[in-house]
């Protein structure tokens, strides 16, 4: 009895760790153009989860088995002590983060934060509990290598559906099928298979290709039949991480190919049944320099150009060219530091804006890292060094990096120098294990030394990879399993003292005892940890789409939703901002939809008016509360714009300036306080800090603009109109110069100049609306209707709408 209970707990275990790699193929509410079950986020919120979820449920298998038997309890190795201390010093800097409640829990977008690490130590361990030999890392080995398969051929299916794939533009209606129903997420010419993002996807591949190819190695040795579907499967996995096109993985698998093939080839001078395989090893050192080479003398050859893959890694070989990597490092150091370099001046050294920007992440994580430099802010606390260090070059990219793109920066952010070390000692860890431990030197056979060349190859790999990006959980699950099976095959193996095995009585009786406090804790973790968030989730979904239902019953939709939006927010934890800011986008929708609606206020719809009323109430509510526990910039400028476009101005300029108090130097939010202080009528306070902001980085178009209207606020004219008006003379226009003249009692000026424009440019449809609107708005409709009317003439395709407009003049 106590053997079958030991065998089902065993079975337990094996089938949920079997299922975790196949989560990189699930994605929420995927099915083929068939959604089910759609949750925030799909690719990342189902794949955690789900990992969460079969992670508890094994370990609760897991901690039952060492109490009815010891040979479960974790064996100790020196990576198990090293990802120990780094999960430790995790907990520590969340504990002391600025923000400890993203630190523990993250949000939707990510879902890491410290839970996620703790469920991946816990996978860790299990692992190197449950699989001690050969034989039982063959078979978890076997289901990693079919996971690999439904998410390879998906990628597959959206390679042959790009339109710049090659071998189909001779089935041009083929591959628009196939494209039609598996294009990337991203919706560009990226694969992502189910993984959601190019970048995760091509790590995927890497990994698979140094296993695949690890495997055909030692079954070749073992003369196992079929072998080639190893080499098979790594050649196609190869070709996907071609099409992703992501240079990180690409450039972090090519040195890692090339550092395994030069330890093949130097070391294994010792093993005479390796001949053969040092001929590969040199034909492929050779060929990865010849690729490289090539890329730098040939980088504006057609051939390449043409390639979006090629040309993208030109650009990188470019700049590592060897006659010029150290005059080039040293003039972005002095650019990257140079108060008055631009973007453009930094990239056109860098000669890649991803690169660019990647830089100037590093700079800001490391201002960040001297303010808390032993544990760091926390994980997923970025934003916050983001926004204070932000640096104005930033413009040209994404308006929000919640992450470093590198994950060094990250750790060192997250958790300070502590935890970078700690994580940096995993890969030396490993490394050593393999090489100079008691248990690594014990493995001294050829397919050893093979074995081991090639994971320190993959290891290097996947560390120039996360040079450019940053991790998740896929790749975290296939980094732990390497060092899971490393610590497991090279950990030095002292004779196991003989435990004597419980009786059957003994057995039932602790199953008694403990099964109900482990039964209890596997229930409260599934339902604290999952099921409430997964619930959040699903509400947040099902609070989105009030406007597309109003018809069918506006009181009953709205009420629904706004009931699923407070749920959602109570629930706390990773849904706490995310809730509201999707209520809070959702409630200013609602806004708009009614103010430009033809619904009577009659009494017929007052309970309408009065439900988005609560929903505005709410929302405002809501967003104060956490802002006044935890506020932060991002926030506060999403509310602040959210509270100016419910006409709210006094809130809006609050929180407008709390955010740009926390993040001067951040152009997005400097944006939101000007447009609220013009809106207060602060006009000199605006003009000042859109000076600010242009003068930050010139190159920035749209702190020009900004500058340009509140000098027109101010009644600096000259100054204004000069930024606007191109060397024709023609002045860009827009309904909000017509708010700026106005304020500044000069209205009749700018008539003048749409007047100019229109002379200069008489299809210019922007100076010909705004000028009728100056004449409608002065009480001049006749003046106005001309306009309209020599507007039609030069725009004869906009004629029968400008006439509609014209008969609700008259």
């Amino acid at each position: 009895m106590n053997t079958d209970r030991n065998k089902f707990l065993r079975g337990v275990m094996y089938a949920c760790l079997a299922i975790i790699p196949f989560l990189a193929f699930y994605v929420s509410g995927f099915g083929f153009g068939v959604e089910w079950n759609s949750m925030l986020f799909p690719y990342i919120t189902g794949k955690n989860f789900a990992f969460r979820i079969l992670v508890e449920i094994a370990a609760a298998a897991w901690i039952m088995l060492m109490i009815l038997d010891k040979n479960f309890r974790p064996k100790k190795s020196a990576l198990l002590w090293i990802y120990g201390i780094f999960v430790f010093v995790l907990l520590l800097a969340d504990i002391f983060s600025v923000n400890p409640t993203r630190a523990f829990f993250s949000n939707f977008e990510r879902m890491e934060g410290f839970i996620s690490h703790a469920h991946l130590f816990l996978y860790f361990l299990m692992l190197i509990t449950l699989f001690k030999d050969k034989a039982s890392w063959a078979k978890y080995k076997f289901i990693l290598f079919l996971s690999n398969i439904p998410v390879l051929l998906l990628g597959l299916l959206q390679m042959l559906g790009l339109p710049n794939f090659a071998p189909m533009k001779f089935l041009p209606a083929l591959r628009d099928a196939i494209g039609s129903k598996f294009a990337p997420s991203q919706g560009g010419m990226q694969l992502d298979a189910s993984l959601g993002n190019s970048t995760y996807l091509a790590i995927y591949t890497v990994f698979f290709i140094f296993l695949f190819v690890l495997a055909y190695v030692e079954n070749k040795k073992e003369k196992t039949k079929n072998n080639w579907v190893y080499l098979l499967m790594a050649g196609l996995n190869l070709i996907v991480l071609f099409y992703t096109q992501t240079r990180g993985a690409q450039v972090g698998f090519a040195i890692g190919v090339f550092v395994s093939a030069l330890i093949i080839l130097i070391g294994g001078r010792k093993f005479k049944d390796l001949k053969n395989k040092k001929r590969i090893s040199l034909a492929i050192v050779v060929l990865v320099i010849l690729g490289y080479v090539g890329l730098v003398s040939f980088g504006q050859a057609s051939f390449i150009q043409n390639s979006s893959t090629l040309n993208r890694l030109s650009k990188i070989s470019t700049f590592v060219k060897p006659s010029t990597l150290v005059s080039t490092a040293s003039k972005l150091k002095t650019e990257l530091y140079n108060p008055s370099s631009t973007y453009e001046s930094l990239k056109e050294i860098s000669g890649d804006g991803t690169f660019t920007s990647r830089l100037l992440n590093i700079k800001m994580s490391l201002e960040g890292f001297k303010e808390r430099p032993i544990l760091g802010w926390g994980q997923d606390n970025y934003f916050y060094v983001f926004s204070k260090y932000n640096d104005a070059r930033m413009y040209a990219q994404e308006p929000w990096f919640d992450r470093s793109h590198n994950v060094f920066m990250d750790w060192l952010i997250a958790a300070g120098a502590l935890g970078l070390i700690a994580y940096l000692a995993l890969y030396v860890g490993a490394i050593w294990m393999m090489w100079f431990s008691k248990g690594g030197k014990a493995h001294k056979s050829s397919n050893d030394f093979i074995e081991k060349a090639l994971l320190t190859g993959l290891l290097i790999a996947y560390f120039v990879h996360n040079i450019f990006v940053f991790d998740n959980l896929i790749s975290y699950i296939l980094f732990f399993i390497v060092l899971a099976y490393i610590a497991s095959k090279y950990s030095k193996r002292n004779e196991e003292k003989v435990v004597a095995k419980l009786t059957n009585s003994e057995a039932k009786s602790r199953m008694v005892i403990y099964g109900p406090f482990v039964l209890l804790a596997l229930l409260a973790s599934l339902y604290f940890l999952n099921v409430r968030y997964y619930q959040a989730n699903r509400n947040i979904i099902r609070g989105l789409s009030p406007k597309a239902q109003m018809d069918e019953d506006p009181v009953d939709t709205l009420n629904r939703s706004l009931t699923y939006f407070k749920k959602a927010i109570a629930t706390g934890g990773v849904a706490e901002l995310e809730s509201r800011e999707q209520l809070t986008q959702t409630a200013l929708g609602l806004y708009n939809e009614i103010a430009n609606s033809d619904i009577p206020q009659t009494e017929e719809y007052l309970p309408v008016y009065k439900l988005v009323s609560d929903y505005i109430s709410t929302a405002k509510e809501k967003y104060q509360e956490l802002l006044d526990k935890k506020p932060d910039p991002r926030s506060a400028s999403i509310f602040a714009a959210f509270l100016g476009g419910i006409g709210d101005n006094g809130l809006a300029l609050k929180y407008g300036e709390m955010a740009h108090s926390m993040a001067p130097a951040k152009q997005t939010i400097t944006t939101t306080y000007i447009r609220e202080l013009l809106t207060a009528g602060n006009y000199e306070e605006a003009n000042n800090l859109a000076k600010e902001m242009y003068d930050s980085d010139r190159g920035y178009e749209n702190a020009k603009s900004i500058y340009a209207l509140t000098n027109l606020y101010t009644g600096n004219f000259d100054e204004g109109e000069k930024m606007l008006t191109d060397e024709n003379g023609f002045m860009n226009v827009d309904q909000s110069l017509y708010e700026a003249y106005k304020a500044a009692g000069a209205t009749s000026r700018l008539t003048s100049i749409l007047k100019k424009n229109l002379e200069i440019n008489p299809t210019d449809i922007n100076s010909a609306l705004l000028l009728s609107g100056v004449y409608v708005d002065n009480n001049n409709k006749a003046a106005a209707i001309v306009v309209l009317r020599n507007l039609a003439k030069s725009s004869p395709e906009l004629a029968s709408q400008i006439e509609e407009y014209i008969k609700t003049l008259q």
